[in-house]
């Protein structure tokens, strides 16, 4: 369906492998986004995920500012990520109270504006990297988290924003 998107309320383990990654593209026509929403979805995991060319998913009332959104849930693990070319959307990955995100060996490419947004959320990044943002490589707002082995191309724009009450 034009502008479909997927909204998960329940856990989603998502496991691809390198030869075979799972992969949330465009067929004929666009499409909206992935949301992981509310704390149905705790303990979910994605390895070896593509989300290419998305927009932003929309639910009833609801819409969601990146492609892939995380929101108000808890222990979310991605491994193995990839989102690239993400059409008007403020993100490729948003997440918003969440606590325990943690996000290894991923990486962000060609995207419109922020690559990662976190607000109001805990985690960990280790081993991601990325080129072409077309804002903020990695914007947090009122974070903890711990970052290591993170790698974003250069551009004019900056590459880490750390907003309000963010450690």
């Amino acid at each position: 369906a034009k502008k479909a998107s997927f909204i998960f309320r329940g856990r989603l383990i998502a496991e691809g492998n390198p030869e075979r990654p799972i992969r949330f593209v465009p067929a004929k026509s666009k499409w909206g986004g992935v949301a992981l929403q509310g704390m149905g979805t705790a303990g979910s995991r994605l390895a070896h995920v593509d989300f290419v060319a998305g927009r932003f998913p929309k639910f009833g009332l609801n819409s969601f500012p990146g492609m892939l959104n995380i929101h108000d849930t808890r222990d979310i693990g991605l491994d193995n990520v990839r989102l690239s070319g993400n059409r008007k959307s403020d993100d490729a990955l948003h997440a918003a109270y969440v606590h325990g995100l943690k996000i290894s060996d991923s990486r962000f490419l060609n995207v419109a504006a922020d690559a990662l947004d976190m607000e109001f959320s805990t985690g960990v990044i280790d081993g991601v990297t990325g080129m072409a943002a077309g804002d903020e490589r990695i914007d947090w707002m009122a974070s903890s988290v711990a970052a290591k082995a993170v790698a974003f191309a250069y551009r004019e724009c900056s590459p880490i924003v750390a907003g309000a009450r963010t450690m």
